[in-house]
């Protein structure tokens, strides 16, 4: 290596990693920004060149053609074994494209140059024109090119950093730098880095934006540390103010605000401050200094459009131009993030095994972020490959994997517990208030309602203006509504729920449908263990209760029947005793509450309704007494419509039949009370030859609705009289239910096989990046 040079240990890298650089550096020396490359580094990777190319660093003129050959030799082999493997991927990757020994090649590779052209001129056919860019080779056009750095700074993990960075620039400079190598070395560039990187060099300003816990403060940190070795001071700040503390404008500074600061807490006013200073800030900004902002979109909108009211001659860059969305990683990147969190740990063998083996389900998991993956690496993973080591004797050390990594990756982590904690009471208050709401997207006005009922009594702003402050970190809004950013968000605030006392009683006796839902939910959390999560004592039973009651008279049917089937499905949960005592009052007095109202009322009932009580009750131990049922059978019985076939009257006898099947299944007595099926003979088999009409009609929607009618028929009457003149197409496949028509075409089919376009990331791959382990 050339005097003063950095060496870097390339071998840490990973073929894939090893990949980009490769590219990174044939662009940065010769000019080759993009290539047709075939095949992948671990097994040898080629492209032709067509046109000759100087090489910037050692002034070696390559004469077209000539192909590059990447290969990646894992570091564990003996020397020798290494040459070979060089050897055997130089001849495969050259062999793909037809080309042999007395073509023109440059190689890439990890090896030394030494060892790589002794290995290639001492071949059984070596080549006979070849130049090799080996780790030293790669570690000088590392050292000379900032830009190659910057696009990935995650080299600088790999090196020692101190010839790099001067004493006085680290003086000056207020990142923390010990911290941001250790980043450095489980850092992976991602598409919002290379973004992030793209935005500054073109408007010297950028926002990241996005979820908590996927990197956003990792990019801007390393975009720091990247500018740090290329001379320039880079601050953390965490307000304006340290900004024009630190500003200079004859050295060259990359400044980082962070919104969320050390992510152990969460400051929605912090991006107030640094809106009303944008303006002043944009206009200091300038190819020598660059400004990086983690923040929600709203207050960077805010901001220019100040800047727009009181600069409007000056020129500005839209949101648009300068916001990079962090939220999003890709399977490779996932991979890769893997990959680098365990090279870097130095776990045992046993865990890098067990990585190996889970590691598709890992980076598959839905819970995956940058920081869980460092969290089970850093705290648990060497302890559960001891455990499952002990598993693989008793023949389930597979369950015992996967369930770990559920257990791992979907438990919310300590910084997220601080964020909630650091909130405003209001702010806590609307994340409680999604709590009782459908699951999914929500609408905002509906949100704001429930809001203004768990909390009556006044909020500190309007809101949208919470919400919009609540957004990124907590929250996720897209034009169809409200969610969670995250799935384990949910699971963490119903826990911060649980363990206040105060709070949790207040959700209690202002709960909805969906909230109380939640109260007698059975199967919550990571692993399902979560089991009626906000009834602990006898005063959130008694809170409870009295809400119960009141929504009774509050709910419309389709809301009812969801409380009454949640309060049945609580009724087969493990629970003990006392809780099974206090659930089977509460499902019993809702039971017959419901059964005098709507008796009271000698009201028709809809059927789903009616199934609702059923199914509940027929869980309690004792059964109650059923509500009456000839007003419900009154109003839905053939008789009290015409039999025309029309749509309506089917639709009506088809409800008529669904709750005979109901009342067939949990109250049979009742039925036989009504003369089922006896005494409706003749309704049952007009309403057969109707269906059976009407199950060939044109009309898709109204032949289904026929065939569910005779479905139900069968059901009900299997050995009925009326199937001896009734054909019963329900139980045939008929040509006429296609939804489908035959055409004739053109041309005949192809013979030819269809070769469908390769995932851009296969599963081989993972396998393969996670073997360099």
């Amino acid at each position: 290596m050339a005097d003063g040079s950095v060496g870097y240990r390339l071998d840490r890298l990973g073929w894939l990693q090893f990949e980009q650089l490769a590219s990174r550096v044939l662009e940065a020396e010769a000019g080759l920004p993009e290539l047709p490359w075939t095949g992948r580094a671990y097994r040898g990777r080629a492209a032709t060149v067509d046109e000759t190319v100087v090489l910037a660093g050692s002034g070696l003129r390559v004469k077209a053609p000539f192909v590059v050959a990447v290969v990646w030799i894992h570091d564990r082999l003996s020397p020798d074994r290494r040459q070979a493997e060089l050897v055997s991927g130089i001849a495969r990757s050259t062999a793909d494209l037809g080309l042999g020994s007395k073509d023109r090649v440059m190689v890439v590779t990890n090896l030394e140059r030494r060892a790589a052209e002794d290995a290639l001129t001492g071949s059984l056919y070596p080549l006979q024109h070849f130049a090799v860019l080996g780790a030293d080779e790669l570690s000088e056009s590392i050292g000379r090119h900032p830009a190659l750095r910057l696009a990935m700074p995650s080299l600088l993990g790999l090196t020692d950093l101190a010839p790099l960075i001067p004493p006085r620039l680290r003086e000056r400079s207020a990142l923390d730098i010990e911290r941001a190598q250790q980043l450095a070395r489980v850092f992976v560039p991602t598409r919002a880095h290379e973004r992030a990187s793209a935005v500054l060099a073109r408007h010297r300003f950028v926002v990241l934006t996005g979820p908590p816990e996927m990197g956003k403060t990792a990019i801007a940190q390393m975009v720091g540390l990247a500018q740090l070795t290329a001379g320039w001071e880079a601050h953390d700040c965490v307000s304006p103010e340290q900004v024009w503390r630190a500003f200079d404008r004859d050295r060259p500074q990359v400044f980082v605000a962070d919104d969320a600061f050390g992510s152990t807490e969460y400051r929605p006013d912090a991006a107030e401050y640094w809106a009303r200073e944008l303006g002043r800030i944009l206009a200091v900004l300038d190819e020598r200094h660059w400004l990086i902002w983690t923040s929600r979109p709203a207050p960077l909108k805010s901001g220019l459009r100040r800047v727009q009211r009181e600069r409007g001659s000056e020129r500005f860059p839209a949101p648009g131009e300068v916001l990079v969305d962090a939220s999003e990683l890709d399977l490779a990147e996932k991979t890769l993030i893997l990959f680098r969190h365990v090279k870097a740990q130095e776990v045992t063998a046993a865990a890098r095994g067990l990585v190996r083996d889970a590691g598709f389900t890992i980076v598959e998991h839905e819970h995956f972020t940058p920081e869980r993956i460092r969290r089970f690496v850093t705290d648990r993973l060497d302890e559960l490959a001891a455990a499952t080591l002990k598993a693989a004797a008793l023949g389930h050390r597979r369950t015992v994997i996967l369930g770990a990594v559920e257990q791992e990756l979907a438990t919310p982590t300590e910084q997220m517990a601080n964020s909630f904690q650091a909130l405003e009471e209001h702010h806590r208050a609307l994340l409680i208030a999604l709590l009782d709401t459908p699951a999914g997207l929500t609408d905002e006005r509906e949100l704001a309602i429930t809001l203004r009922r768990h909390h009556p009594g006044g909020l500190s702003r309007p809101p949208h203006e919470l919400i919009d402050r609540l957004t990124d970190h907590f929250l996720r809004i897209s034009s169809l509504g409200i969610d969670w950013v995250h799935p384990s968000w949910r699971d963490l605030v119903i826990e911060q729920l649980r363990s206040d006392r105060g709070a949790r009683q207040r959700f209690l006796r202002a709960c909805g449908p969906y909230g109380a839902a939640l109260v007698l939910s059975s199967d919550g959390g990571v692993a399902g263990e979560r089991v009626l999560p906000l009834l602990i004592e006898d005063a959130d039973w008694d809170a409870f209760n009295d809400r119960v009651g009141e929504l009774l008279r509050e709910l419309d049917d389709a809301d009812l029947s969801r409380l009454l089937l949640a309060s049945g499905e609580a009724l087969d949960a493990d629970l003990d005793a006392s809780q099974a005592a206090e659930l089977q009052s509460l499902v019993s007095y809702l039971l017959a509450a419901a059964v005098r109202s709507w008796d009271q009322q000698h009201k028709a009932l809809p059927g789903f309704l009616l199934e609702a009580w059923y199914v509940s009750n027929s869980r309690l131990p004792e059964s109650l007494e059923s509500p009456l049922i000839g007003p419900t059978w009154a109003e839905l019985h053939p008789a009290s419509a015409a039999v025309a076939g029309e749509r309506h009257e089917l639709r009506h006898s088809n409800e008529w039949l669904e709750l005979s099947q109901t009342l067939t299944r949990y109250d049979p007595q009742a039925l036989e009370a009504l003369g089922f099926p006896e005494l409706h003979s003749v309704w049952l088999r007009r309403l057969a030859e109707s269906a059976t009409q009407h199950t060939y009609a044109g009309d898709r929607e109204l032949s289904a609705l026929a065939r569910q009618i005779l479905t139900r028929l069968h059901d009900l009457l299997p050995e009925s009289a009326i199937w001896g003149s009734v054909r019963n197409p329900a139980r045939e496949s008929l040509a006429e239910d296609r939804w489908w028509v035959p055409e004739d075409i053109d041309a005949p089919p192809t013979r030819e096989r269809v070769n469908p376009t390769p995932p851009i990331f296969t599963r081989d791959e993972i396998d393969e990046v996670l073997s360099d382990l």
